[in-house]
């Protein structure tokens, strides 16, 4: 047999071998699903979420998000942790080349602990600075000083760098910037006009706000178009576990929130509010009540997919 001969009988077992080869390349998968409470079926934001013994791991968004990628196929214990829930440690098997889906209710538990004290020395120079954002709770909400009833931009209008019109208006202007500089979403949605009653009064009723996120700087990518600040709200999941009603009258207005179950997972909330202005006496053609009188309504579906 000649070299040229043998090398080609060579090149051809080679070609024939890769030929034959399985794939070498990696398999990767990944873990997503949504937390939420057990009892409630309200969606919990910014659990821990970790692969016991590894070093990886992840936090939900807003909305209980989350999402573990590149993954290699095998058994792993996935621990799902938040303050003020019990911790939830479970054992998943992960399939080659897909998204595994895993839905975690947490149970809430009560925190329990001896006493805290705190003490410390005056810092002489600020170490860091950081980003301009502040989240605002219900509980905080409530907690406002307010003459008549609560309101959401009441509450802004205790912030750093916000600054009020007046004592009996909730607009505002941030860092010496104009009204219309102001970005405000309620669940991604912008909203061009949120006052009522020539801007006394702001159109969100604080029983369906989640949580209010204000940045005053430092704009994240998703969010453009205003110079002065950005107001992000969230409004509250309807119940999944019973029915519930409110109702609140003041001096100034009444309002009232339903909400409660529906069968195949689909839960609903509707909330009411309507001025008290004009309502017990006649109002002239040009009197200012007439100006004063509002209304708003909020209605949200939400379907649990789990």
């Amino acid at each position: 047999m000649s070299f040229r001969q043998g090398s080609s009988l060579i090149i051809r077992c080679i070609f024939l071998s890769a030929l034959l080869a399985p794939p070498s390349f990696a398999q990767t998968s990944s873990i997503h699903g949504i937390v939420s409470d057990s009892l409630t079926g309200e969606r919990i934001p910014y659990a821990n979420v970790m692969l016991v013994g590894l070093n990886r791991g992840t936090a939900a968004n807003a909305e209980g998000f989350f999402l573990i990628p590149n993954l290699n196929p095998g058994t792993y214990e996935l621990s799902v942790s938040s303050v003020g829930y019990r911790k939830k440690v479970e054992t998943l098997v992960v399939p080659a080349d897909k998204s595994l889906e895993v839905n975690v209710r947490l149970v809430s538990q009560a925190i329990e602990t001896e006493e805290v004290v705190i003490s410390g020395t005056r810092k002489g120079r600020l170490a860091e600075i950081a980003t301009s954002i502040h989240v605002m709770s219900p509980k905080e909400i409530k907690l406002t000083p307010v003459t008549a009833q609560e309101d959401v931009f009441y509450s802004l209008q205790m912030l750093p760098g916000f600054v009020s019109t007046s004592d009996v208006s909730s607009r505002f202007f941030v860092r010496g910037g104009a009204g219309d500089q102001n970005l405000v979403l309620l669940d991604g949605m912008k909203i061009y006009n949120p006052f009522h009653a020539l801007g006394v009064f702001s159109i969100f009723d604080p029983d369906i706000v989640k949580s209010v996120e204000v940045y005053t700087g430092a704009f994240p990518s998703e969010f453009g178009g205003r110079l002065s600040s950005v107001v992000n709200i969230y409004s509250k999941e309807p119940r999944l576990d019973r029915y519930s009603a409110k109702a609140h009258v003041n001096s100034l207005s009444s309002k009232f929130t339903l909400q409660g179950p529906l069968s195949g997972g689909v839960s609903w909330m509707v909330n009411g509010r309507k001025s008290l202005f004009g309502l017990f006496r006649y109002c002239p053609e040009n009197c200012l009540c007439k100006s004063l009188r509002h209304g708003n309504m909020n209605a949200r579906i939400r379907r649990d997919l789990q």
